[in-house]
């Protein structure tokens, strides 16, 4: 709001009425609180203050009231704490000093000494990313000066971060991200000189990486990403440019344990389809893909087919580009775009494949940009816009038609621009 910037809000279990928890950082300045994450029974994120910086908060159990856990960079500098992750019973995340740089901490519940774990020492960072459990271990991406960004684990019982592979020898850097299980196996992106940035996989009970194929072959790069299990098949995209069997950035699919992913063309020849925003719904895998002849538009494969169906929201060339596909009351929600009613809230019911536009909420061709789609209480909230009430807390209800403004938390045509929604 004016009188407190960005701040932290909740609204309480059975009410639907939002209320200001804390302001952190006094006055009109916000505080931003983000990455919201609960651990050991409590509330952890971090927040902003003229004082401190970005550093590490705490809500407890049973309170409402937030705590600096640690000013990990001392005075008015910040730390920036992010990926937050649960691991082994402690919390593990990066944060950032002048003298070690971006580094590992981890801290145990209820404790308020996060300690330092130095992979590459001195000033220099190591900036861990991507923290995933695999196996019992913790798999990230870490750097050094000797070996570059590459695939580190913490195994189960220990705290001690490891290098599981110098995938590109030297200081070159592998970049291994991505990673997602399946079939039992752990998937990834990763690059060397030889074959660019491609597909690999450690196995289970290895912890040993594999190229699985240089779908781009040579050094150019596939660049295979968004990683989704459906239908006994993982799917992502990837591309192929520079050779001739170029397809451009397209869909592909690879069946557990075998080393060919196999290509789904969409938009045929050297253009891309470039698909994105891959969800899991109904035993289905619905995503955004493009063509020249339809635009961007919802596409859904079924289950026990590899066929691409497409969904034309906007018939034609104009593009529904629909994105923030949410599931909540056993329908799929999300937004789209139409030359008539802007961008507006869609909704495929559970046993169809129809998208139905849910309502106008901004009338005619304005946006209201529904976003930040959550659920709580078997309702649908997030934040969308109108010309009335700006940018404002929205719900629908299970199975209803009709979302309704929550609270105009600024009154008037002015934006409160509600987000960061997080259950607790």
């Amino acid at each position: 709001t004016e009188e407190t910037g960005r701040e932290l809000y909740r609204i309480e279990a059975g009410s639907s009425i939002p209320t200001l928890v804390a302001d952190i950082n006094p006055g009109p300045g916000s505080s931003n609180p983000f990455e919201l994450t609960e651990f050991g029974g409590d509330l952890y994120f971090q927040a902003t203050t003229e004082e401190t910086g970005r550093e590490l908060y705490r809500i407890e159990a049973g309170s409402t009231i937030p705590t600096l856990v640690a000013d990990i960079d001392k005075g008015s500098e910040s730390s920036n704490p992010s990926a937050l992750t649960e691991f082994g019973g402690d919390l593990y995340f990066r944060a950032g000093t002048k003298e070690s740089g971006r580094e590992l901490y981890r801290i145990e519940a209820g404790s308020s000494t996060p300690m330092l774990i130095d992979i590459d020492p001195g000033p220099r960072s190591s900036a861990p990313i991507g923290f995933t459990e695999f196996g019992g271990d913790l798999y990230f991406r870490a750097a050094t000066e000797e070996t570059g960004r590459e695939l580190y684990r913490i195994e189960a019982g220990s705290s001690i971060p490891t290098l599981v592979a110098d995938i590109n020898p030297g200081p070159r850097s592998s970049a291994p991200i991505g990673f997602t299980e399946f079939g039992g196996d752990l998937y990834f992106r990763a690059a060397t000189e030889e074959t660019g940035r491609e597909l690999y996989r450690i196995e289970a009970g290895s912890s040993i990486p594999t190229l699985v194929a240089d779908i781009n072959p040579g050094p150019g790069s596939s660049d295979p990403y968004e990683f989704t299990e459906a239908g006994g098949n993982l799917y992502f995209r990837a591309i192929t440019e520079g050779t001739t069997e170029e397809t451009g950035n397209e869909l592909y699919r690879i069946e557990a344990g075998s080393s060919t992913p196999v290509l789904i063309d969409i938009d045929p020849g050297p253009r891309s389809s470039a698909p994105y925003y891959f969800t899991k719904f109904g035993g289905d895998l619905y995503f955004q893909a493009g063509r020249l002849e339809t635009g961007r538009e919802l596409y859904q494969i079924k289950a026990g087919s590899s066929t691409p169906v497409l969904l034309d929201i906007d018939p034609g060339p104009g593009s529904s580009a629909p994105y923030e596909f949410t599931e909540v009351g056993g329908d799929l929600y999300f937004q789209a775009i139409t030359e008539e009613s802007g961008e507006e809230l869609y909704r495929i019911e559970a046993g169809s494949s129809t998208p139905t536009l849910i309502a106008d909420i901004n009338p005619g061709s304005g946006d209201s940009d529904p976003d930040d789609f959550t659920e709580f209480g078997g309702d649908l909230y997030f934040q969308a816009t109108t010309e009335e009430s700006g940018r404002e807390l929205y719900r629908i209800e299970a199975g209803s038609s009709a979302p309704m403004l929550v609270a105009d938390i600024n009154p008037g045509p002015g934006w409160s621009e509600p987000s960061g929604f997080f259950v607790l």
